[in-house]
Parts: structure tokens; sequence; C-alpha cells
């Protein structure tokens, strides 16, 4: 089979694990071109972000292939092999001997439990005495010290009993069941422990274990040894054929997990940013070994970093060599272009297992050169799905990369961007809420009947400016239906009539009269409280820098009062049906003390000076 490389897909000023580039398979012609309106779609999917160095080991190993057919023995081969080394055994023919045996272990292993737990204990009451420490004490320690080895001694045991069953072809179970006849004895030892503190805690002394109950014990778990040997070898004759079947499930998972059918033809390789090809397990293990020296380890508190982005690309072409080849060069130049290009680390597999030709992106997400992270939102996405259709377009596969159509019922959308929410349902939003206002309104302005204080007349051009902003929106909207348009302007018009109607200006004037000149008085006073001296429970004499940030404070407020009461006084008294003299007693009464605000202003902004 012939390999070759295209001359864009060399990374730029890399070079190879060997120091040469590997070759790549040279394909035919194969594949045929379509038109652009039947062109199928170029996919690239994000599949996993790895959070662990173990994580990106096994998408390499995903994509790389690592157990192929060649390097990895036939189900069969390693049943024989298996049977070949269980017969050497001689497993059958010595059972009796091994049954001895194998009780003979248990026997010198609980014996040897016992002395380790006695010899130490010994040593170091020898060690307390020669100190001079008291009775009680020695006892104390005595204890603490047999506590500590003899859990040391238990986990002996049941490595011992592990190894020994692996040794002569224990059954799993089994080891289990010696384990926990192990910790069954422990914790009748432990009873007994705990027995002896309540005693010396009463009696000040450490009363020993009896001899002839340490020998019970023993003999119990000799008993249950006798009872477990049957088990042991219990069916040793189809023991071989479950062996047998177990190896060849655990290989069938093992290719289930992996992928892999039983194909002649398949490759298995891994490139990376380099060009460096990666052959089989131990290759691709040191790549995974490499990259897990950059990856940053998970800090308490915080969430896992995310260290690499395994990505699929796909192409919807007939699974034969020539567009196989074809997928993967262009996958490859993708990813210079997009990855390699800008500084991060990928590997590149290629797999026909599934109907259509597909490549697998592992990418590491921290960059060589700045150390910053890979982000991947929709936009970049859709452009290397972009490129990765103009690649196998430039190579016989004519693909695209438009945008899927919305599911689901089409709706009206605003012509431009500046119409965002649908003008209707906001007319509606605003109705509701000049309803609900008008109701405080007319409320408010009914509690105190003969004086009411707040700006009414304000509040009601609020409504006004509103409803007429509302009318321009839906007249230069032109995406809306032209009947919910007409419905629209319906409801405001209702809105604005029922307004009108309810109207009470000559209430709603009193209100704005009293409540402008209720700040204007309001603002007089508390100028004056700013003199020095005026309000020593306001302001201490020490309290200077105080008094100014009131004076700037109160400059500010009053020239927002006066432009309210200029808005008032021009727009819109002249306006109201009220009768003239009526007019000109609030403008007279108002403009005093509009002027009278003026020259406190000017005379605050003097001393601020």
């Amino acid at each position: 089979m012939n390999y070759v490389r295209d001359k864009d897909e060399v990374p730029r000023s890399r070079k190879s694990k060997s120091g040469s580039l590997r070759p790549q398979l040279r394909g035919g012609s194969g594949g045929h071109a379509r038109s652009k309106k039947n062109s199928p779609q170029a996919i690239v999917a994000v599949k996993s972000w790895a959070h662990s160095p173990g994580s990106v080991k096994r998408m390499l190993q995903y994509i790389g292939r690592v157990t192929s057919l060649e390097e990895e023995p036939a189900i069969e081969e390693m049943e024989a092999e298996v049977a070949e080394k269980v017969e050497q055994r001689d497993f059958f023919d010595d059972a009796e001997e091994r049954e001895a045996k194998f009780l003979r272990e248990i026997v010198e292993t609980q014996k040897t439990y016992f002395e380790n737990i006695e010899k130490l204990a010994a040593e170091r009451r020898d060690f307390l005495e020669s100190i001079g420490k008291s009775d009680f004490t020695i006892r104390k320690e005595i204890y603490s010290d047999f506590e500590l080895k003899r859990r040391r001694n238990l986990s002996f045991a049941k490595a011992h009993i592990k190894n020994m069953g692996d040794e002569y072809g224990i059954d799993v179970s089994v080891q289990k069941q010696m384990s926990d006849a192990f910790s069954e004895h422990d914790r009748r030892t432990d009873i007994i422990s705990k027995k002896t503190v309540r005693l010396s805690k009463q009696f000040g002394n450490f009363p020993k274990i009896p001899d002839d109950k340490r020998k019970a014990l023993i003999l119990g778990y000799q008993k249950n040894a006798d009872r477990l040997k049957s088990e042991i070898f219990e069916g040793a004759e189809n023991l071989k054929s479950c062996r047998l079947k177990t190896v060849a499930k655990r290989h069938e998972h093992k290719q289930q997990a992996k992928h892999i059918k039983a194909k002649q033809g398949e490759r298995y390789f891994l490139e990376d940013s380099t060009g460096a090809i990666y052959e089989g397990a131990y290759e691709i293990e040191k790549l995974a070994e490499k990259w897990s020296v950059v990856m940053e380890r998970k800090q308490k508190g915080k969430r896992a970093p995310r260290h690499a982005a395994h990505i699929a690309l796909s192409a919807k072409a007939e699974n034969q060599e020539t567009n196989v080849d074809k997928v993967l060069r262009a996958a490859r130049r993708v990813a210079i272009e997009h990855f390699g290009d800008k500084g991060f680390d990928y590997a590149i597999g290629i797999h026909q297992d599934g109907k259509y030709p597909h490549a697998h992106l592992v990418v590491l997400a921290k960059n060589r050169d700045n150390g910053r992270k890979l982000a991947l939102d929709p936009k970049d996405l859709h452009k290397v799905r972009q490129t990765f259709a103009k690649e196998l377009t430039k190579r016989g596969l004519e693909h695209a990369a438009t945008r899927a159509p919305r599911k689901g019922k089409e709706k009206y959308r605003p012509s431009n961007r500046q119409t965002k929410q649908d003008v209707y349902a906001e007319t509606r939003a605003l109705i509701a809420n000049v309803e609900q206002e008008h109701r405080q309104f007319q409320r408010k302005l009914n509690r105190k009947r003969k004086e009411p204080h707040f700006d009414a007349l304000r509040v009601r051009d609020a409504w006004g400016k509103s409803i007429d902003t509302q009318i321009k929106k839906l007249d230069s909207d032109t995406v809306l239906p032209p009947q919910r348009r007409e419905k629209a302007k319906k409801l405001l018009s209702e809105i604005s009539q029922t307004l009108q109607k309810g109207a009470k200006m000559d209430l709603e004037t009193k209100a704005t009269v009293n409540d402008l000149n209720e700040k204007m008085d309001n603002w007089t006073k508390r100028v004056e409280k700013t003199k020095e001296g005026q309000t020593r429970q306001d302001f201490q004499p020490h309290e200077k820098d105080d008094r100014e940030k009131r004076r700037s404070v109160l400059d500010k407020e009053g020239l927002k009062i006066m432009k309210r009461v200029d808005v008032f006084l021009k727009k819109q008294l002249p306006n109201l049906p009220l009768k003239t003299e009526e007019k000109k007693t609030i403008l007279r009464t108002m403009r005093q003390k509009h002027t009278g605000m003026k020259k406190i202003r000017e005379r605050l902004r003097g001393r601020t000076r």
C-alpha cells in the first residue's frame, strides 16, 4: 500500500518524532462530485471534554485504535494458551496434596498472626519497664501498641490469603470468603479488647486474654477453614472451562469498549501535531504521559480544569479506502489550520467502523506558546465545519456547511436587528401597565380630595409620551401582520380615551401646584439649616467639609426643582382649562418662590467658591 502526504498538510516548522515525515495513504480518485444544491452537510461536533490525565489517555486510546487485530492475539489463541498453562500445573492430579498444603498455610498464617502480637507486646513492656513507668501505665501503653499491631497483622493476613489464592488458582469468591473468616475472627478479638478496656477502667488492672479462649478462637477458625475446603475444590472438573470462558468474555468486553471489529483491512494509528505516527499501546501511552506534564491538577474547592477536547469530523461518503483517505487528509488540514498553527497540540485518528468514514481529533486545551485555554463556541465550530467542507470539496467529496433551519412553526421576525421583541406583545404589556398606574393614580387623587400633594400633570404627560412612542413603533415595524398592527393601534386609542375621560383637571392642577410649592418651601428650609451655627444638631463646628458637600447637593436639587417649575409655568399652565384669574394667581405665587430660589442658589455658589 502506497503512502503520501499533501504539500499543504505538512505542519509548519514542526518535525516528526523520527526526524522525517511519516507517510500517509494515497488514495485514488474515488467519490463522485455532487451539485451544490444537493451537497451533503459536513459534520463537526465536540463529543466530550477531558477533565483528568486518565480521561485524556482514554481518548487517545479510543481514537487511535490501540488494540488492532494484528497486535492482539485471537480469542482462540488465548484460550489455547490458558489451557496449556492450566494443564502444565497438573491441577487435577495432586488435588489432595494441594488441599493439605493450603490448610497448613492457613494455620501457619494464624500462628504468625498471634506470635507477632505477643512478641511486639513483650518488647514494648520491656522498654517501658526500663524507663520506670507505673504498672497501669505500662499495661495501657501495651494495649495501645497491641491494637495498632493487631490491625497491621490483619492486613498482612488478608494479603497473604490473596497471594496464596492466586498461586493455587483459587476462585476470587472463595478468596473473599477466606478474608471474611479472618475479619470475623478479628471482630471477636476486638470485642475481647473492648472488654479489657472497660475492666481496666473499673478495677485498675489489665486482665490477660486466657489461653483457653485463644485456643478456642484458633480451633473455631480451623473449623471454618475445614468447611471452606469443600467449596474451594468443589467443581474442580469444570474449573478449566470456567477460566477459559472468563478470559474469552473479558477479551470480548475489551474489544467492545474500544469499538474494534474483526474486519480485514482496518487501519489503526495515531498522528500528532508534529506529523509523527504512534502505533500500538506503548507509544500512545508515551504521548499521553508527554501531554500530562502540562496539565493542571484539580484544586480543592474549584471545578476540575478542562485538559482536552474530543472533536469528531464526519463526511457522508462511501466507506471505501479512497474516500477514507480523503476524509483523513481534509481533517488533517482542518487540524493544522484551526489548532496546530494557533499553538494547540492535537492528535488525529481515522475510523471506518460506522456507516461513513470519520476522523477524530483530541486537542490539548492549553496553548503551548502563551498558556491560554482552548475555547470552542458555536461560531468557532461553524468556521471549522466550513473549512472541513471546503477541504472535502477540494478533494472530490463535495460537501456544504450551511446552518440548519429552525424547527417548529415560522414566526414573524423583525427586518432589522433593533426590533428584538414582538411589538404587539410589547403594546399589550404597556397597556396593562398604564391601566394599573391609572387605578393607583385615581385612588391617590381621591384619597385627599381637599389637598392632594403629588405631581399629577407630570404623570399624565408620561402616559401620553409612552403611547405616542408605541404608535411610532407600530408604524415603523414592517414585519408585524396588518391585522395585529390595527388591533394594537385600536387598543392604544381606547386606553388614551379612557385616560382623557377620567381626567379631573382641577384636582390634578391643585395636586401639582401643592407638590411644587411644597418642594420649593422644603428646599428653602434645608438651605437655611446649612448656615453656620444655625442648627447645631445637624452640623457641628468641626464639620466644615460636610457643610460644603451639603451645599453642593442642595444646589443640584434646587436646579432640578426650578427646571420642573419652569416647565409647568411655561408649557402646562397656559394649556390648562382654568380661569384667567386662577392662572394669574398661580403664576404670581410660584414665580415669587422661583425667584427666591434663584437668589439663594447664587448665594450658595458664591460661598462655595
